[in-house]
């Protein structure tokens, strides 16, 4: 699987969405400041994924809850450990348990020895600056507040920021942010 390549040139006013996402503020602001960019991000909010659109549409008679505990197993344990795995959640594992070509897992693990040399100043920057501007834009943060943990220390914006850091740490490892193991 390669990486396909990205280009402002292919973005056309043709291809734009019918509408805007009704939880997004300052869009005519973005589109003054950064211009096309505003228009290939509004118009990437609307492609979706193939694979993981076709498993969704097993939901029904699959029952939400069945599919979502066979995804989290697959997740946890691998596409062969779910007994009754549908054709559509085989075809979206086997496109997520390829690593691509372009994957240079020696420069990620390079550049991950060096991140804990910032670790304070970055977490100063989160702290006072990324979080904060993160959280006010609702279409970015709720996946991050959904998450159970954060959900719990909500009304604890100081915990978040240590939960955040913590779950930094184990990404720092080699080989850490291949598939299957903690990072």
């Amino acid at each position: 699987m390669r990486l396909p390549h990205f280009s402002l040139d292919a973005w056309s006013p043709s291809r734009l969405p019918v509408a805007v996402p009704s939880s997004l503020r300052r869009v005519e602001e973005a589109r003054r400041r950064f211009g096309s960019f505003t228009e290939a991000y509004l118009d990437a909010m609307w492609r979706g994924d193939p694979l993981a659109d076709a498993f969704v549409a097993d939901f029904p008679a699959l029952g939400h809850g069945p599919a979502m505990r066979m995804l989290r197993q697959a997740c946890r344990e691998g596409i062969d450990a779910v007994a009754d795995a549908p054709d559509s959640l085989r075809a979206l594992f086997a496109a997520l348990d390829d690593t691509p070509t372009w994957l240079d897992t020696a420069a990620i693990d390079h550049a991950s020895r060096y991140t804990s040399r910032y670790s304070r100043a970055s977490g100063i920057v989160l702290g006072a600056a990324s979080l904060v501007s993160g959280y006010a834009n609702s279409a970015a943060s709720r996946p991050l507040e959904s998450h159970r943990p954060v959900r719990r220390e909500r009304r604890r914006p100081h915990a978040r920021g240590r939960l955040l850091a913590a779950r930094r740490q184990p990404a720092r490892r080699p080989g850490a942010l291949l598939r299957r193991l903690r990072g």
